[in-house]
C-alpha cells in the first residue's frame, strides 16, 4: 500500500513538472526575440555609421538606457536560470553565447556614454552594474551546482573574465566622460574667441567621437527554443563585434597617420583626465551628517583606501589599453610597410616609373584650409590626421547639398511676390478698435495664417492657387516657429503659438477657420466683401462671448487667453483692416484681393526669414555639449534648405532694428510706423552687417 502511495505521488509530481514546463518554449522565444530586437538596433547603427562614412559608428538606436537595458535581462534569462538542468552540448552553446552578446552588446555602446548627461550616466551605469553582478553570481551559482556541465566550465569563466575586463573599461569610460565634457568645453570656448562658428569642427567635439578614437544533453524545459535562441544571438555576436572592431582599427589608424612619434615612455603617460574625477572624489568631504570626529575619521579613510585603490584600478586599465593599442600599431605599422616596399619594388620595375612619380604636381599648402586650428583635443590627443578632418568637413557639405535638394520651391516662389516689407505694417490697422482693454502680442505665424484662412475662403473651391498657397504655408511655418522659438522662451507664449497652430492645422486639413467651413462660405455666392465681413462678425462674436463669460476676470493679460479667443481676435483685426483698406471703392475681383492678400503674407514672412541666419548660427552655439552635433547637423541643413531664401533676402534691407529687435514682429510694426517707408531696393555686397543700426542678409 506504502508503495502504490509513492508511485502515485511520483507520478503526479511529474505531471506537475510537465505542466509546469510547457510555457517554457514560449518563454525561450521571447527571450530570442528579445535577442533579436538588440540584433536589429545594432545593426541599424552599423548601417547609419556606414551609410553617413562614420566607420566608428556612433550609438543611435543601441545606445545605454532603460528600454536596452531592459531588453538585456530578457536576452539573459538562460544565464539568470538556476533552476534549467541544461547538459546537451547545444543548450550549454545557448547559455554560453548569451554570455558572449551581454559582453559584446557592452562593448559595443560603451560610445554611447558620450550622448548622456551626467545624472543619466550614473543612473544607468548603476543599472548596469547590477545586472552584470547578477550575471556573473548567477553563472557561478549554477557551475557549484552542476547546471552547467563540467565540460563547458572553462568557456563560462573565460566569457565571464572578458565580461569584467570589458565592463572595467565601461567604468573607466563613464568615469572620464563628465571630465572630457569639462575639457571640451574649455576647448569650445575658446576657439570661439579667434574663429567664427561656421569654420568650427564641431564632430571632433563629438563626445562619441572622442570616447570612440580613445584608448579605451538532455531535453530541457526549453526544448526547441533553444535552437532560436543560440542562433540569434550567435549572429548578434557577430554583427555586434564590427562596430567594436572598426573602433579600434580607427584609433590604431589614427596612431599610425600621426606626423610626430612620441618615445616609448610617452606612449603611456596616464593623462590626468582619465583618474581626475576619482581624485576629486577622495578630496571631498563625505556627505554624511556624523557628529564623532572619529567615526568621520574612520569613514574618510576608509574612503581614501577604496577611491586609492579605484585610482589604481583605473591606472591599470588605461595601461592596458594603451599597451593593447601600441602593440597593434607596431602590428600595423609593419604590415604598411611591407605592402609599401612591395608597391615601391613593383613601382621600380615599371619603366619610366620615376619621371612618372617626378612629373605628378603638387598641391600648394598655403592654399588649402588649415583645419587644425579647430580642432578640438584632450590633453596628450595628437592632432587629427588631415584626411579625417576634410571627411568631417566633407559631412558637413554633404548635409548642406542634402538641404539644397530639399529646398522649399512653393514657399521661394511666394517671397518672390515681396517687393518690401510694408505688409508688416499693414496686415493689422491702428484705426480698428480693440474689442478688449488690452491687445495679445503679435507673432509671427498667426497673421500669416490668419491670412491664408482669408484667401482660401474668397477663391474658387481648392483652385490652383489656393493649393500653391496652402503649399507655401507649410513650408514656411517650420521655419517661422524657429524665428519665434528664439524671442518667446515664456511659457505665456503658448496660448499664441497654439493659436496659430490651431487655426492651419484646421485650415490646411478641414479647410475650416475654427469651425467656420470655408468652403461652404465660398460657396454661399456672396462678395468677396460679404465675406470677409462675416468672417470679422463671426470672430467678434467669439471674443465678446469670452468677455462676458468671465466678466472681466483673466481678461487684463492677454497672454492668457484661449487659443480659439487669441485666434479669433486676430481675425476681427485683419478681417476689418482689409474692409478699411478698400472703404474708398468696391472690392475689385477675387484676383486682386487674393493677390494682394498674397503679397501681404510674402511680406511678412520675409521679414520673419531675415532672422533665419541668426537662427543658424544658435542652432551652431548650442549649450548642451551631448545635443551640440545634432544641432550642428540641423543647421547645416538648414542653411541648404533657405539658401536661395538667403540669397533672395539679401538684396533687400531694412533700416534702424539691431538683431535681436528684428526677432520681434512688434519692433517691425513699431519701426515702420516711426519712418514714412521703407528703404529702397539695394544690392550690397555679400557681407554679413550686424549692428546697433541695421540689419543685413548674406550668404557666405
Amino acid at each position: 500500500m506504502y508503495g502504490c502511495q509513492e508511485f502515485d505521488e511520483n507520478d503526479y509530481l511529474v505531471i506537475v513538472q510537465n505542466r509546469n514546463s510547457k510555457p517554457m518554449p514560449w518563454i525561450g522565444l521571447y527571450v530570442a526575440a528579445a535577442s533579436f530586437i538588440c540584433l536589429l538596433a545594432v545593426a541599424a547603427d552599423v548601417l547609419l555609421g556606414s551609410c553617413r562614412k562614420k566607420l566608428w559608428f556612433p550609438c543611435k538606436y543601441f545606445s545605454l538606457n532603460a528600454a536596452t537595458l531592459t531588453l538585456l535581462a530578457v536576452a539573459m534569462k538562460l544565464p539568470l536560470d538556476l533552476n534549467t538542468t541544461m547538459w546537451r552540448a547545444n543548450d550549454e552553446q545557448t547559455k554560453l553565447s548569451s554570455t558572449l552578446l551581454m559582453s559584446t552588446l557592452m562593448g559595443n555602446f560603451i560610445i554611447s556614454l558620450g550622448s548622456m548627461e551626467n545624472k543619466d550616466i550614473l543612473a544607468n551605469v548603476i543599472a548596469l552594474t547590477i545586472l552584470l553582478i547578477t550575471i556573473i553570481v548567477n553563472i557561478c551559482i549554477q557551475i557549484s551546482t552542476g547546471v552547467v556541465d563540467f565540460s563547458f566550465w572553462a568557456e563560462e569563466i573565460s566569457a565571464i573574465i572578458f565580461m569584467l575586463v570589458l565592463f572595467l573599461t565601461f567604468f573607466s569610460c563613464a568615469l572620464t566622460v563628465p571630465v572630457i565634457k569639462k575639457h571640451l568645453e574649455s576647448k569650445y570656448n575658446e576657439i570661439h574667441q579667434v574663429a567664427s562658428i561656421e569654420e568650427l569642427m564641431e564632430e571632433t567635439g563629438s563626445l562619441q567621437f572622442v570616447i570612440a578614437r580613445s584608448v579605451t544533453s538532455t531535453i530541457t524545459d526549453y526544448k526547441w527554443s533553444t535552437v532560436w535562441i543560440l542562433d540569434i544571438q550567435i549572429i548578434g555576436v557577430v554583427i555586434g563585434t564590427v562596430a567594436p572592431l572598426f573602433r579600434w582599427f580607427i584609433a590604431v589608424k589614427f596612431k599610425c597617420l600621426e606626423e610626430v612619434r612620441r618615445n616609448f615612455k610617452n606612449e603611456f603617460v596616464v593623462e590626468h583626465y582619465w583618474r581626475e574625477k576619482l581624485e576629486e572624489w577622495k578630496g571631498s568631504s563625505i556627505p554624511l551628517q556624523i557628529r564623532c570626529r572619529r567615526h568621520r575619521k574612520v569613514l574618510h579613510g576608509i574612503k581614501h583606501i577604496v577611491l586609492d585603490l579605484c585610482i589604481r584600478l583605473q591606472v591599470i586599465v588605461i595601461l592596458g589599453s594603451k599597451l593593447v593599442l601600441f602593440i597593434s600599431v607596431w602590428l600595423m605599422g609593419l604590415i604598411i610597410s611591407c605592402f609599401y616596399h612591395i608597391k615601391r619594388f613593383k613601382l621600380n620595375l615599371r619603366p619610366g616609373s620615376e619621371a612618372t612619380t617626378q612629373s605628378r604636381p603638387t598641391l600648394d599648402p598655403s592654399m588649402e584650409l588649415d583645419l587644425s586650428n579647430y580642432v578640438m583635443l584632450l590633453e596628450g590627443e595628437a592632432p587629427l590626421p588631415r584626411k579625417v578632418l576634410i571627411n568631417i568637413k566633407g559631412e558637413v557639405d554633404e548635409l548642406i547639398h542634402k538641404g539644397k535638394m530639399n529646398r522649399p520651391q512653393n514657399l521661394i516662389g511666394l517671397l518672390r511676390k515681396m517687393s518690401s516689407f510694408s505688409g508688416v505694417k499693414g496686415f493689422d490697422s491702428s484705426q480698428v478698435p480693440s474689442l478688449q482693454s488690452k491687445e495679445p502680442p503679435n507673432s509671427w505665424t498667426l497673421p500669416v495664417v490668419t491670412l491664408a484662412s482669408i484667401a482660401m475662403s474668397i477663391s474658387s473651391v481648392r483652385s490652383q492657387e489656393v493649393e500653391l498657397l496652402i503649399r507655401s504655408m507649410s513650408e514656411s511655418l517650420s521655419y517661422a516657429r524657429l524665428v519665434e522659438s528664439m524671442e518667446k522662451k515664456t511659457g505665456e507664449w503658448r496660448s499664441i503659438k497654439n493659436a496659430a497652430d490651431t487655426v492651419w492645422v484646421g485650415v490646411e486639413l478641414h479647410q475650416k477657420w475654427l469651425e467656420e467651413d470655408l468652403e461652404r462660405i465660398n460657396r454661399e455666392g456672396k462678395t468677396c466683401k460679404e465675406i470677409v465681413q462675416s468672417l470679422a462678425n463671426v470672430a467678434k462674436m467669439i471674443v465678446m462671448e469670452f468677455k462676458e463669460q468671465v466678466d472681466g476676470r483673466m481678461t487684463e493679460n492677454p497672454l492668457f487667453w484661449p487659443p480659439r479667443v487669441i485666434a479669433a481676435n486676430s481675425m476681427y483685426r485683419i478681417s476689418q483692416t482689409i474692409l478699411l483698406d478698400n472703404e474708398i471703392g468696391d472690392f475689385e475681383g477675387e484676383s486682386h484681393l487674393f493677390e494682394k492678400i498674397s503679397v501681404l503674407i510674402a511680406d511678412i514672412l520675409a521679414a520673419c526669414f531675415t532672422n533665419l541666419p541668426k537662427v543658424i548660427v544658435s542652432n551652431c552655439r548650442c549649450n548642451s555639449i551631448e545635443a551640440r552635433e545634432r544641432s550642428v547637423r540641423r543647421a547645416a541643413l538648414l542653411l541648404g534648405e533657405t539658401e536661395e531664401i538667403l540669397s533672395f533676402l539679401q538684396y533687400h534691407e531694412f533700416t534702424g532694428l539691431s538683431p535681436d529687435q528684428a526677432a520681434c514682429i512688434d519692433e517691425w510694426r513699431l519701426r515702420t510706423w516711426q519712418i514714412s517707408s521703407l528703404a529702397p531696393v539695394s544690392t550690397i555686397n555679400n557681407e554679413t552687417v550686424q549692428s546697433n543700426e541695421h540689419v543685413v542678409i548674406s550668404i557666405q
